[in-house]
């Protein structure tokens, strides 16, 4: 049963807890969305803090929506450049599963779409610092990072063991910038994944567990973030489900509406969680 090696939840957790990633070394590449971290000033309060602890921060800031397998490797390369120890990942589900790759291959000379295409078994990476700002994806708790390779036209989840974050800092004061619309597809995307690993026929005792939980605090808190973006009570149950069904879905897995969602969302352009709640 796996999980992050270390998690630390709350609101107002971010402010500490990042500055327990100098545990891991001194060069850090803060990997980020365009636009959305600057804009509620997350990606400054975080540098702030990983600065104030020593570290020697480095940003890639040009993770864009459904990243690609371009994207992962100027992150390697990056990485490269610059020496990094270790990565923080700042960003709903595109730029964790960015970084995420891109740290997991870190010790890989081949691209990234050898790996997506293969599913070759990569040696140890970087350590990964994840820091979700949407409830959804529960990527900050899962060995896996979903991939696309606009010129195959292919959408696939690349799953290493490497790829499980160091660290997790869930802090649901960092969703509170989140726009309505992706509220509402990353609480779509959480409901569902905790649906399916619950009736998953690799899920146990202890997945079901974690599943069931983030279905009680899934259900009804998605609509009132959704109404009101500014509720914390509600916010905060997200970021606890969403959490917790990542969880359950890194050990029992997903099923077919998860499989039928990455080439119909890389075929048509379909917000995930959206084709994920038509589809349940």
């Amino acid at each position: 049963f796996q999980t992050p090696g270390r998690t630390y939840t709350g609101a107002g957790c971010v402010s500490s807890a990042v500055a327990e990633a100098v545990c891991f070394g001194i060069r850090c590449l803060l990997v980020t969305g365009r636009s959305s971290t600057r804009a509620s000033g997350a990606v400054y309060a975080v540098t702030e803090s990983l600065t104030g602890a020593g570290a020697e921060v480095t940003l890639f800031d040009n993770v864009g929506q459904d990243p690609g397998v371009a994207t992962v490797d100027a992150i390697r390369a990056r990485i490269h450049e610059t020496h990094a120890e270790f990565l923080v990942r700042l960003g709903g589900g595109s730029a964790m599963d960015a970084a995420k790759a891109a740290a997991g291959l870190a010790a890989e000379t081949a691209p990234t779409s050898a790996f997506l295409l293969e599913q070759r078994h990569a040696r140890a990476g970087l350590p990964i610092v994840a820091i979700p700002t949407t409830s959804g994806t529960g990527a900050e708790a899962t060995p896996n990072a979903v991939i696309c390779d606009p010129s195959a036209k292919v959408k696939a989840s690349l799953r290493n063991g490497h790829f499980l974050p160091s660290m997790a800092i869930v802090d649901p004061l960092l969703t509170l910038s989140c726009p309505a619309r992706i509220t509402a597809y990353s609480g779509m995307d959480a409901i569902t994944q905790a649906i399916e690993s619950f009736v998953s026929i690799h899920a146990g005792p202890l997945s079901d567990a974690f599943a069931f939980e983030a279905f009680r605090l899934l259900w009804g808190n998605v609509e009132r973030a959704f109404a009101d973006g500014a509720d914390l009570s509600a916010r905060e149950a997200c970021s606890y489900g969403s959490l917790m069904a990542g969880i359950s879905l890194a050990n029992a897995r997903l099923g077919a509406v998860h499989g039928m969602a990455h080439p119909l969302g890389v075929r048509y352009g379909i917000p995930h969680g959206l084709i994920c709640a038509a589809l349940l």
